[in-house]
């Protein structure tokens, strides 16, 4: 039997981009067309948009500002995961240049909270009572474990969840 494309289905392309983009625009329709999208986002031509969510193509970085813009995302999150999924290299240098403001294990909280999440960047606040529970509770069990220093960190020195 004679194939008519030899490409994927949205749902099944191996691009993390590409997978984003699409559950992002599946989002905001139908208040935003894809063509509306393709034109907030300075997209050169609509189908580029089009080609950028099946995995066809690249995201170039230069369009990722606009692209966030235009579907209301963090230009940052999408810049990391292009970042990540097209030059896992650059990524990696960057990641071991940049000092990270965060313990050990408040690393591993957010390796875990992308992991958990599929990397999709969803808001905080929903889950914000739920999250403080949890700290609590990983408070109450280092004190049990006797390895919870000393110190507790003012509230007004706390930064707060943002989106």
């Amino acid at each position: 039997m004679k194939r008519i494309s030899e490409r994927l289905p949205v749902s099944q392309t191996k691009s993390n981009v590409a997978r984003y983009i699409d559950l992002q625009l599946q989002a905001i329709q139908p208040q935003k067309t894809l063509a509306l999208v393709a034109d907030e986002a300075g997209l050169p031509q609509r189908n580029l948009l089009s080609m950028i969510r099946t995995g066809v193509t690249k995201l170039p970085f230069e369009r990722i500002p606009g692209l966030a813009k235009a579907l209301n995302v963090n230009p940052n999150h999408l810049f990391r995961i292009a970042l990540e999924e097209y030059q896992p290299h650059i990524k990696a240098l960057l990641d071991a240049s940049t000092q990270r403001v965060v313990s050990l294990h408040e690393g591993q909280l957010l390796d875990a909270w992308r992991g958990a999440n599929g990397d999709m960047d969803p808001p905080v606040e929903p889950i914000r009572n739920e999250i403080f529970a949890l700290a609590s509770r990983a408070q109450a069990l280092a004190n049990e474990a006797g390895r919870l220093e000393a110190r507790r960190v003012p509230a007004s020195d706390a930064i707060k969840l943002r989106d």
